[in-house]
Order: structure tokens, then C-alpha cells, then sequence
């Protein structure tokens, strides 16, 4: 879908950024921060730093070690690119009959730097139904 997306930009389009709706607590100020960066860089993502002790664990659920966080980022929505970076990076994914999760993958991929952006107001992901109760409760809501 982000594929056809970008063949159906006008010529004169020079950013990009990709926003999937699972985020929908994203700030204005953070959008225009990506897209800025990504303006000067040629590739942007929202960001935010793993603070949790993270675990590794096998198939039955026993810890077998403890993961540094150092240097740890959970990716998050817009990721922001210059149109024609992005476009080259899904050619080469589509030519090799690759997938990739998001377009920070694809760019990476592809051997460009991708620039963190750093979230600092919350945008979770809603992927599960808590989620919601959790976004209702960031936005003031009491689930009424």
C-alpha cells in the first residue's frame, strides 16, 4: 500500500512521511519535527528509547538473559523520507522479493541513515483492546 502510495505522488513532491492510523496520539509538533529532518537528512523516524529492563527468554517463557537497553529504540509513526529515497528503497525490496515492516527497514536496507527522531509525548501503538483503554485515559476519556 505504501508502494502505490508513493507512484501516486505528484512529480513535485519532495517529503514524504508514512503514518499508519494503529498511532493515533501523534503530536503535530512531531510530525513537522520528521518531516524537517528528514528534509535535511533524507530520513526520519519518530522514536522513543527503551526504559524497561528488557529479557530474553525461550520458547517456554524462562529468561535465559538480560538485554542492554543502551542504545535501544522502539520505532513509532511518521517516518518521514525524501520521496525519491524512499521510492528507490521499495524497488530494491520489491527486486529482491524482500518484505520489510516498516520504511525504516527498507531505507536501512538500502544503506542510507535513518535519523531518530525523539517522541517524548506519548503514542502507543493500538494493537490489542487495552490499548484503547490506554489511549482513552492519555486523552482524558473516562470509556464512556
Amino acid at each position: 500500500s505504501v508502494w502505490n502510495g508513493l507512484q501516486a505522488l505528484p512529480g513535485d513532491c519532495e517529503v514524504v512521511a508514512v503514518h499508519d492510523g494503529a498511532r493515533p496520539l501523534i503530536q503535530p509538533a512531531q510530525i513537522s519535527r520528521c518531516l524537517a529532518v528528514a528534509a535535511e537528512m533524507g530520513a526520519a523516524a519518530s522514536a522513543r528509547r527503551v526504559t524497561e529492563t528488557v529479557k530474553r527468554a525461550d520458547a517456554a517463557g524462562l529468561v535465559t538473559e538480560a538485554v542492554d537497553r543502551d542504545g535501544l529504540w522502539i520505532m513509532e509513526t511518521p517516518q518521514a523520507f525524501r520521496l525519491g529515497l524512499l521510492r528507490e528503497a521499495y524497488a530494491a525490496v520489491i527486486a529482491a522479493g524482500g518484505l520489510v515492516t516498516d520504511e525504516v527497514s527498507a531505507v536501512h536496507g538500502f544503506r542510507h541513515p535513518v535519523q531518530l527522531v525523539e517522541n517524548l509525548s506519548p503514542n502507543p501503538k493500538i494493537t490489542v483492546p487495552g490499548d484503547l483503554e490506554t489511549a482513552a485515559g492519555l486523552l482524558g476519556l473516562d470509556g464512556r
